[in-house]
């Protein structure tokens, strides 16, 4: 019982979403920050919530924000 909770707390936390690629194959993505982006669809920074290609990017700061691979 106490290892299937950690599974679904695990699971039951972090939002997910399906992506159907047309074979009988159905992968999840989870965003483990809660950015509403997740690693393979663009967040280089899954780990921070205020790094994702919908941020703003503020110059100088040597932190790429927005996911461009540039600062500022």
């Amino acid at each position: 019982m106490y290892r299937y909770s950690w599974i679904f707390l695990i699971l039951g936390c972090a939002d997910g979403k399906t992506e159907d690629t047309g074979d009988d194959t159905t992968y999840v993505t989870i965003d483990a920050d809660g950015d509403g982006v997740s690693a393979p669809d663009g967040d280089c920074d899954d780990t921070d919530p205020d790094i994702n290609p919908n941020e703003e990017d503020i110059p100088g700061n040597g932190i790429d924000e927005d996911c461009d691979g540039e600062d500022g």
